[in-house]
């Protein structure tokens, strides 16, 4: 059986609103811009800030399958989007106007087909554009956030190699566990290289060399890295997300391989 507490999802998203506001509060500018812009504007870094300051979160973020309750957050680092409100995450068909859906979004796409078994027909898995019009219900049922709030760049429109501080890293990981504290995921999945599970909380254990566990959080956290960097994640990275799959379904974190929640998860979007 599938259920999803909609009710609780809109509570955390409320008290998420409140958690922005306590850290955008100069004008919507961090509280700790001032401390995090000195060392990127002396090394001429100014030709363009921007914030993403809100996780997403999916109207189905708090579902319970056979009486499992699975709350999955994936925290990235993800280009600036001036995203100033909470919102959900994007659904497939947002990507119609770039004609294909990014790489990061389709293998994250991919990984949450495979932690609740959904058949999302593996038939064109190289074409791109095809993902558009893929099912996609189980984009509802996450919450994705980005490890750093700002960027600091050598030129406005710069996507890549955008280079951040160790001391944006400490005052981003203090919003992000305020975060986590809110969303009290059963999941966490990081896709940065060098962010750790101890990161996040410092009494995670190891259960292989990328899964960990949080009794403090009460949280199973799997260490992996961005998809964008798709040689290594496709050849390395993904076997060990899968085999840390296979391991949470092993402790009844997520749902049996016999389970297929493709029907199930589609009738909560109807």
């Amino acid at each position: 059986m599938l259920r999803s507490n909609k009710g609780k999802t809109i509570q955390r998203k409320n008290a998420l609103i409140e958690l922005y506001n306590k850290y955008y509060c100069e004008k919507g500018v961090c509280k700790y811009y001032k401390t995090c812009s000195k060392q990127a504007l002396a090394d001429n870094l100014n030709a363009g800030y921007d914030s993403s300051l809100a996780a997403m979160v999916g109207e189905n973020y708090d579902i319970e399958i056979n009486d499992e309750k699975i709350r999955i957050l994936i925290v990235g680092k993800e280009g600036r989007n001036k995203n100033d409100s909470q919102h959900s995450p994007k659904r497939l068909l947002g990507f119609l106007n770039e004609g294909k859906v990014n790489l990061h979004y389709r293998e994250t796409y991919k990984m949450l087909c495979e932690m609740f078994n959904y058949n999302w027909n593996n038939d064109s898995i190289e074409d791109s554009n095809k993902f558009l019009f893929k099912p996609d219900s189980v984009l509802t049922c996450f919450s994705l956030t980005n490890l750093y709030r700002c960027s600091f760049k050598k030129y406005p429109e710069q996507v890549k190699g955008v280079k951040n501080y160790p001391i944006q890293t400490e005052n981003c990981l203090e919003l992000l566990r305020e975060e986590i504290s809110i969303l009290e995921p059963t999941i966490i999945i990081l896709q940065k290289a060098g962010l750790h599970a101890s990161d996040i909380s410092r009494d995670a254990i190891e259960l292989t060399d990328t899964l960990f566990y949080s009794e403090t959080i009460d949280s199973y956290i799997i260490e992996t890295i961005h998809p964008s960097n798709y040689g290594k994640w496709y050849n390395e990275a993904y076997p060990r997300f899968s085999r840390d799959v296979k391991k949470l379904r092993l402790l009844k974190k997520l749902p049996p391989e016999d389970l297929i929640t493709t029907d199930a998860l589609n009738k909560l979007t109807d």
